[in-house]
């Protein structure tokens, strides 16, 4: 699962920035069509986690295959290293902000402040609450848990 994710993250990554970004959502078409150009920040909770180094890992693959710069900055659990992290990543004048928020809650302002200034923001493993960002990379849990207790049946 955590490699299915990374891959996920690594193909968004590459698509937004090369070509850039059509999504389609429940069947519904749209023409917006966005073309990333700049560097990208990435903000992650932890590297403490392995599946947090793996997704980093495969980001930084995916962003110099593209030929793209990518800054990846590690807030260690910390929400208020986070919420400064990312303002300095915009002070960058970055394009693209990937984010795994600490807290969902804390990050909000920053990652609104993020929008407003133009930046493309996909959200990682955990949404950011009361800000409606551009892309948001989970996995089901509900599903992981139906597909884990029919496993367990069987």
């Amino acid at each position: 699962m955590k490699k299915l994710i990374a891959l996920v993250l690594c193909l968004v990554l590459a698509m937004s920035c090369m070509t850039g970004c059509r999504i389609v959502i429940d069947g519904e078409e749209t023409s917006n069509k966005v073309t990333v150009n700049g560097s990208i920040g990435l903000s992650v909770s932890t590297l403490n986690n392995p599946f947090f180094v793996t997704l980093v890992e495969g980001a930084e693959a995916a962003a110099e295959a593209a030929g793209v710069a990518m800054t990846v900055v590690d807030a260690g659990d910390d929400v208020t290293k986070q919420v400064s992290d990312v303002e300095d990543l915009l002070s960058k004048n970055i394009a693209v902000l990937i984010i795994n928020p600490v807290d969902s809650d804390a990050v909000a302002g920053v990652v609104a402040d993020a929008m407003a200034a133009g930046v493309k923001v996909i959200a990682v493993d955990r949404v950011v609450n009361g800000v409606d960002v551009d892309c948001t990379i989970a996995s089901d849990n509900v599903m992981g848990a139906e597909l884990a207790t029919q496993y367990i049946v069987d």
